[in-house]
């Protein structure tokens, strides 16, 4: 009884990390809509600073989903199932936006496109987080064998390795001596795999730094920690900006550097966008509370990224709600980035929630003809479960 009640109490999702999965897909949404909405990119400086201020808070968004990731996948086993779940439901969104677009003729597709696009495995220009999740999901039975027998200073020192190639070598060399695609690459996954992992194996509040802090004081620090380094990434970018402006134009030494300060701040990679990552990150850390609602809702959030973010839907989903910065005005506008984004949030969220019912609806059918055996668990299969 006891075993089962470990079991279950480890196999329960925790409400805190949920809501944090929710949150951070909102962000994505919204990071998307300010990237493709029609109109914001002829904005005024005004607006320029608010979408900036806006994406330096959201940034986080990638970051903290593969931390979540690395805290929970590092000591829990490996499951083939997981990734073929990955697979359907990406194959899935690819061949909803094909017939999507020829029912609607919304645009001509070559037949290479509906190949690439149909093909069972995610492909390069569909759903690039797929492609690096899933390989960092297949590789991380290597990771928690090193992680689960190393000591502390072994895993300080591997931190600092990854953290100084991933985070800090691409920006002082500005990609030339080592390009990580501004984050976009399986070793910026890595990176945070081993950083959540960490937090987990060694929590950051039992610590000889914070370990006389109360959990209030600490979740209060994260918070401003995460406010602080904010606004450092959004001055940080603002000066590579400004070093542009006093430069004597493109091609010279003083462009290059300011371009490079502006490119590389606020980008998944850079060193205070993963702390800032990691201090929202230990914020949720704090939050203790269940809810079955946020539970379930959050399990829908792979799907919202799926459909609002298919190569195909993508050029019309954003047109359907159009922004006019010169009539509207910069309060306006920003209102109606945010309430087009919640639209889209739970409108991508409700197909998801079709597609759930249509896989449960196909599996109930299946198994009609087909009901294997249930095999007998033992100690070990039950713990797995």
């Amino acid at each position: 009884m006891k075993m089962k009640k470990m079991t279950q109490e480890k196999n329960t999702r925790q409400s805190n990390f949920e809501l944090l999965r929710i949150i951070s897909m909102f962000m994505i949404v919204i990071w998307h809509v300010l990237l493709n909405g029609v109109g914001l990119n002829t904005a005024n400086h005004t607006l320029n600073l608010v979408i900036s201020g806006i994406r330096t808070f959201f940034v986080v968004h990638v970051d903290s989903f593969i931390l979540v990731t690395g805290y929970f996948q590092s000591t829990s086993q490996f499951h083939f199932k997981k990734v073929l779940s990955l697979i359907w439901a990406s194959w899935f969104y690819r061949i909803l936006s094909v017939v999507l677009v020829l029912c609607f003729s919304l645009h001509t597709l070559t037949a290479l496109e509906i190949v690439k696009s149909t093909f069972i495995l995610p492909v390069a220009g569909h759903h690039w987080f797929i492609h690096y999740y899933i390989l960092l999901y297949l590789l991380s039975p290597f990771f928690n064998h090193y992680i689960s027998f190393c000591t502390q200073k072994e895993m300080k020192r591997t931190l600092i390795v990854l953290l100084f190639i991933n985070s800090c070598l691409p920006y002082l060399t500005n990609q030339e001596f080592f390009n990580n695609q501004l984050g976009f690459s399986l070793l910026h996954f890595v990176t945070l795999y081993f950083v959540g992992a960490y937090l987990r194996k060694y929590p950051l509040l039992k610590s000889y730094h914070f370990k006389d802090l109360t959990e209030k004081k600490f979740r209060n620090l994260m918070l401003f920690g995460f406010c602080a380094i904010a606004f450092i990434n959004l001055a940080v970018q603002y000066l590579g900006v400004f070093i542009m402006n006093i430069s004597s134009g493109m091609g010279s030494l003083l462009f290059e550097i300011g371009f490079a300060v502006q490119r590389h701040a606020g980008s998944y990679d850079f060193i205070f966008t993963v702390i800032e990552a990691c201090c929202y990150f230990l914020f949720f850390s704090t939050l203790h509370f269940k809810s079955k609602a946020i539970n379930y809702f959050s399990t829908l959030m792979f799907g919202v990224y799926l459909f609002h973010e298919s190569n195909h839907l993508k050029p019309y989903l954003y047109k359907v709600y159009p922004y006019h910065v010169e009539v509207d005005g910069i309060l306006l506008t920003t209102v109606k980035v945010f309430f087009f984004g919640i639209c889209l949030f739970f409108f991508s969220a409700f197909v998801e929630f079709l597609r759930q019912s249509l896989a449960k609806i196909l599996k109930r059918f299946f198994s009609m003809f087909y009901s294997p055996k249930k095999k007998e668990k033992t100690r070990f299969s039950y713990i797995e479960d």
